[in-house]
């Protein structure tokens, strides 16, 4: 992956104002958890189980053997990630390596839920979730615990969408995050991949798919991170997004100090129409 720099054109014509590369934002993650012991993001350990750590968080992404729907969707590849208890962050990922064991990586799955306090993912409620939870239906498997979710999609639509149009991952990572992911496998080449890896135990025609679905766990660990941040940390015109989610949220009094400061940065006209609108609220 390349890191880009303040004041770098990115693949979709956008200017970075501020350039956060991914792992300073994982370091940033790992740095304030070790610092603030009472942070609500700290792992906290069950009572009844003082093995078992309830992460913080729970990411995660999969790819599927594009075969069709139905039982030819196979979540061949889970990642997860998560604090432990001493603050670092920990990626796991589940590889199917055939498809007769998948109610292993399903039981395995459900173990994690089941030690996780919230889940995190892109666009996990319409497509990861209801995959997952479809597979443990045809394999005759009770429900994936149930959790509060994050879904990252809907966040970035709320910010970004403005400045960015579509808010795909990959777009977040050089618009937002900063950085280029470089040798990326494309999304159509992942399915051929498999079945090649399922017909030759060939384990590199894997490497590439592995990568990416650790990149895209850890890019959504990385936005989690920055949505954490003050409010400057954004680009200035996802300001008037936040302002506007903030507007709907009821939360005034921060909806107006985020309007006054789009306004002041000279964003766009936009940025008056929506103070005004907080102000009448």
């Amino acid at each position: 992956m390349n890191a880009l720099h303040v004041g770098s054109i990115t693949n979709t014509g956008q200017e970075l104002k501020e350039s956060v590369g991914l792992m300073e934002c994982i370091d940033r993650v790992d740095a304030e958890m070790r610092k603030h012991n009472s942070d609500p993001f700290t792992p906290v350990v069950d009572s009844a189980n003082p093995n078992l750590i309830r992460a913080w968080g729970f990411a995660s992404a999969y790819k599927n053997t594009g075969l069709g729907g139905g039982a030819g969707v196979l979540a061949f590849l889970v990642g997860l990630a998560w604090f432990d208890a001493d603050g670092a962050l920990v990626l796991e990922q589940l590889l199917l390596q055939r498809p007769g064991e998948e109610d292993a990586l399903l039981e395995l799955l459900r173990e994690r839920i089941e030690a996780a306090s919230v889940l995190v993912t892109y666009n996990g409620k319409a497509f990861d979730l209801p995959l997952l939870r479809g597979r443990c239906v045809m394999n005759r498997r009770p429900a994936l615990p149930a959790r509060p979710h994050l879904d990252l999609l809907h966040v970035a639509r709320r910010l970004h969408k403005r400045r960015l149009g579509a808010c795909r991952l990959i777009g977040l990572e050089a618009d937002v995050l900063g950085y280029v992911r470089v040798g990326d496998i494309e999304g159509g080449d992942v399915a051929a991949r498999y079945a090649h890896y399922l017909r030759s135990g060939d384990e590199g025609a894997l490497a590439a798919v592995v990568e990416h679905n650790a990149l895209d766990v850890l890019s959504m660990a990385a936005l989690v991170s920055l949505y954490g941040e003050p409010f400057d940390a954004l680009h200035d015109e996802d300001l008037i997004g936040l302002a506007q989610v903030l507007r709907r949220a009821k939360a005034l009094d921060q909806a107006r100090v985020v309007a006054e400061r789009a306004v002041e940065r000279a964003v766009d006209p936009e940025a008056l129409r929506v103070r005004g609108e907080i102000a009448k609220a």
